[in-house]
């Protein structure tokens, strides 16, 4: 009997509930939807922050993503989540990145610090880094791939059919996709050939899809007609890469007709006209003495007038000559200056910033009483009603390409694109200047 009583001693250990982990009440969490993109290909970051106490006024630092093209803004969404038995709202914050270049890249840690309040010290949360190692894009590269990276659509149409010579006819380019469709350059217009034509202007939108962000650029370019008949637009043609199949993929507008009618000013050849009058009669040509002598009377009176006259007009000289020509040869002056700075722009290191510079210093001198410090400012003015709209399309295309391509990232902008956007500046003062005479 004691063995069995020292038995249920042994049995009866006291009773010692099982350790369960703790969840935090707040805590934040980072991930990237590729670890190993190609250089140029589409990369979501994301950052989850979990909330179970309804902290104040979380306040969000995102890292430097040094090393990649950032696309703005960030998308913010919230949701319920449970984790080990405990409800959190969750705020997810996810960037569109693009890496610049193959490599190792580090994203620093991102962090969310919640504020002091009366009942709580200030928190602050980090996330780990993270790396991604983008690979770098293979050989074989077609002519004018530009760095996009991805999958691209590309749809071209004109605004009509038929147009006559002299009117302005616009051909839209949309190009959509989860490649950075901003570094599609403008098409290069010398496949046009003898038409004449300019980037009107340049718009992108994004819109969020799941899992990534979806771009759209949109192209406008004005076509001038100068030939009567029905045409074949060239092809114009793009290139990306598709990371899916790991090939080169070309896009291109595909053959649109356009029938250009003549101006309604031409005419064909008239038929001659006849001119009639009184009929002729006879006139005696014989001159008498008298009549001679009086010739000569009023010739010696209008003598001494025109001495008088050319006089004048020789001390007046140069105040005559300042008034008729003086402001075509300062406008002509101010031409030859900014072509020949748009020229030294190219050789330049920052291209872009000299181009502005010699547009705002070529619009200040032949709009002095614009009273514009910036060239925003000139085009502004410029833009209300005080230039005509053709002009105006055109200065504000440029103005917008200059912009685009100062200020995007280092290498993004190739030679032959800044070589077009001078060519585009160098064509629209000729004409202004010509305008302007």
């Amino acid at each position: 009997m004691k063995w069995l009583f020292a038995f249920i001693l042994l049995m009866a250990k006291p009773y010692m509930p099982s350790e369960q982990t703790v969840s935090p009440d707040l805590f934040v969490e980072a991930y990237v939807s590729l670890a190993e993109p190609y250089a140029g290909q589409q990369v979501e970051y994301q950052v989850r922050f979990f909330d179970s106490v309804g902290a104040t006024n979380p306040l969000y630092e995102a890292p430097s993503f040094e090393g990649f093209w950032r696309v703005e803004p960030d998308r913010i969404s919230r949701t319920v989540e449970v984790r080990d038995n405990r409800q959190y709202s969750v705020t997810d914050i996810r960037t569109t990145l693009y890496p610049n270049v193959p490599g190792d890249i580090v994203i620093e840690p991102a962090r969310v610090v919640v504020p002091e309040t009366v009942f709580a010290a200030e928190q602050r949360f980090e996330t780990p880094s993270l790396l991604v190692r983008a690979r770098a894009l293979p050989e074989g590269a077609p002519v004018g791939f530009s760095g996009a990276v991805g999958e691209v659509t590309l749809q071209a149409a004109l605004d009509r059919q038929q147009v006559r010579i002299g009117e302005p006819i616009t051909l839209r380019l949309s190009f959509t996709g989860n490649a950075n469709v901003l570094v599609l350059p403008p098409p290069d217009l010398a496949a046009l050939q003898s038409w004449r034509a300019y980037v009107q202007s340049r718009t992108a939108t994004f819109e969020t899809s799941v899992p990534g962000l979806i771009g759209q650029q949109e192209i406008s370019i004005v076509l001038l007609p100068s030939q009567a008949g029905n045409y074949v637009l060239p092809v114009l043609s793009f290139s990306y890469f598709d990371p899916v199949a790991a090939i080169y993929r070309q896009l291109g507008t595909g053959e649109i007709p356009l029938e250009v009618l003549p101006s309604l000013g031409t005419v064909s050849d008239p038929d001659p006209v006849v001119l009639t009058g009184p009929p002729l009669r006879e006139v005696d040509l014989s001159v008498g003495v008298a009549s001679s002598n009086l010739s000569q009377y009023w010739i010696m009176w209008l003598i001494g007038p025109l001495i008088l006259l050319l006089a004048g007009l020789w001390r007046w000289r140069s105040v005559i000559t300042e008034r008729w020509f003086g402001n075509k040869m300062r406008s002509s002056n101010h031409l030859s200056q900014s072509r020949l700075a748009i020229r030294a722009a190219l050789r330049s290191p920052n291209s872009a910033s000299d181009l502005q510079t010699t547009l705002h210093t070529y619009l200040a001198s032949q709009y002095p009483l614009a009273q514009s410090d910036t060239l925003t400012d000139l085009t502004d003015f410029l833009s209300q009603g005080n230039l005509d709209t053709l002009m105006t399309s055109r200065l504000l295309s440029i103005v917008e390409s200059l912009g685009y391509v100062q200020y995007a990232p280092f290498g993004s902008a190739d030679k032959a694109e800044i070589r077009q956007l001078a060519q585009q500046l160098d064509a629209f003062l000729v004409d202004l200047d010509a305008a302007l005479e």
